[in-house]
């Protein structure tokens, strides 16, 4: 193995010291690095609109994870812009929708609000059934009660 550098000809100031987490984030604030959407979640994504068996490139999903994520951080920009017109704090499925209106992406309305009632319906589902569940187990543990 070689010898190890020194840095010995260069002076030590109070600013070179080890840097913790904290002052790294305080100094360089937050880049589009640290937004980007998780890489196995647009692999899926991709994949699952090819043909099987069929490879992506590195560059190529790089490519589309750096794009989708502007995409997604724009279009959330002029949401949040929306609900701040509205003068409320939470960015709802209107602000969204009103963005695509705003932003020239009409084509993408249609699609996002049948997404959006096949979530709620999924939702709405899913509530019913555990309430459901939840008065058959208390409803058995009254009955078992009485005995």
């Amino acid at each position: 193995m070689p010898p190890r550098k020194s840095d010995v000809a260069k002076p030590v100031t109070g600013e070179e010291a080890t840097p913790t987490k904290e002052t790294t984030v305080v100094r360089e604030g937050t880049s589009i690095e640290d937004l980007n959407l998780p890489k196995s979640i647009v692999t899926r994504l991709a994949k699952g609109v090819l043909p099987p068996n069929t490879q992506i490139q590195g560059n190529a999903m790089l490519a589309m994870s750096k794009s989708a994520t502007v995409f997604v951080n724009y279009l959330a920009t002029h949401a949040n812009e929306n609900a701040h017109n509205r003068s409320v704090k939470t960015i709802m499925p209107q602000d969204v929708f009103k963005a695509l209106d705003d932003l020239e992406f009409p084509d993408f309305k249609p699609r996002l609000e049948a997404e959006l009632a096949k979530f709620i319906e999924t939702q709405s589902d899913k509530r019913n059934t555990y309430r459901k569940k939840v008065a058959a187990d208390k409803a058995a543990g009254s009955q078992a009660g009485r005995w």
